[in-house]
């Protein structure tokens, strides 16, 4: 609600700062909904161009008081999907 009721223009990136790798996100998700994820892990590929580990940079949301309150495995598995 900070952002949107700010003055705030451009691009925020909304992250905890933490690295999580795309393959636990999946992971995750399948879990929660009884799903196989070797059905999306099998189509990710690594590219060799491609950083071992991106971490989102949330300064600017910082900026404007906001903090993560959840991490993101707690708010995959308690989404009522």
């Amino acid at each position: 609600m900070r952002l949107l009721l700010s003055d705030a223009e451009g691009a925020y990136n909304i992250s905890s700062g933490q690295p999580t790798q795309i393959a636990e996100v999946v992971r995750l998700i399948a879990s929660t909904v009884n799903g196989d994820p070797s059905i999306i892990l099998d189509l990710l590929s690594e590219r060799p161009d491609e950083p071992e580990i991106l971490i989102g940079d949330s300064r600017k949301l910082k900026a404007l008081r906001w903090q993560a309150m959840h991490a993101i495995a707690d708010d995959i598995i308690t989404q009522e999907l």
